[in-house]
């Protein structure tokens, strides 16, 4: 992100291709190349993950300083409209040409949460709490609708934090299928209290809570042994839809589905 292409967005934004062509345009054919090895490498068995696009809000910032790029939105927010229509259109079209490629849409997965055809599509949008929720309401969330509406509404991902007053940001993608559960949701830390808020909001909404750094089984600061999980706590989140993640040794898994299957009988 050195030396970022915009560094006025009212002199500068001429600068940026109105469109791209990832067929000839930067790295489009480095991607193309590693797209089509390892599909006939792996016999088209095994689908391809969409390249990291982040989220249009996400590309404008490699183009433009954020903070430069917020003050834009109070003193040229036509042009910042413009910045993310072109962002928008260049993750659209990366996308699919990747699926042209493959020559199989179904060979590239676009979400990488859910791996399978129909998961719809994960955005990246980690700068929903750098902005107030307003500004995210106005400048990000219209184009990550787009998005969503052409590949399927799937997976919102925020490192956060997010609590208490961006959560509003992060659920107003209406149709957004799962989001995450971050390790960062109050500062640096993350409070039962909240967790459980998160729980309920997202259960009233029909949103599916995916852990990847919450609820785990086995934590660094405990030399990889297993923590006893907290089985009120575990079930009060359990209720409405939700996805564990959990990585380890083979013993470590099997030692937690002993404790999922206690849970299950309750």
């Amino acid at each position: 992100t050195k030396g970022r292409l915009i560094e006025d967005i009212e002199k500068d934004l001429d600068k940026v291709p109105q469109r791209i062509d990832p067929e000839t345009d930067g790295w489009g054919p480095r991607l193309r190349a590693r797209v089509q090895r390892f599909i006939q490498a792996t016999d088209g068995k095994v689908p391809v993950i969409v390249a990291d696009h982040q989220s249009p809000y996400g590309v404008a910032t490699k183009l433009m300083d954020n903070e430069a790029l917020m003050i834009a939105m109070f003193e040229a927010p036509d042009k910042v409209h413009r910045l993310m229509e072109i962002a928008t259109n260049a993750i659209a079209d990366t996308i699919r040409a990747m699926r042209r490629w493959a020559g199989d849409p179904d060979l590239i997965a676009t979400n990488d949460r859910l791996r399978f055809p129909g998961a719809g599509l994960i955005l990246w949008d980690d700068y929903i709490s750098v902005l107030t929720p307003s500004l995210h309401a106005e400048f990000c969330r219209p184009y990550n609708l787009r998005l969503y509406e052409e590949f399927g509404y799937g997976h919102l991902h925020t490192c956060g934090p997010y609590f208490p007053g961006y959560l509003d940001a992060v659920l107003g993608h209406d149709g957004v299928r799962t989001i995450d559960i971050c390790a960062y949701m109050r500062g640096f830390s993350r409070l039962r209290e909240d967790m459980l808020e998160l729980r309920r909001q997202t259960r009233e909404r029909g949103v599916t809570l995916i852990s990847r750094a919450s609820l785990r089984a086995w934590e660094r600061v405990n030399a990889g042994k297993p923590i006893e999980p907290d089985k009120e706590f575990v079930r009060a989140m359990a209720q409405g839809r939700f996805i564990f993640e959990v990585s380890g040794s083979r013993e470590q898994g099997l030692t937690y589905l002993k404790w999922a299957e206690e849970f299950a009988r309750g």
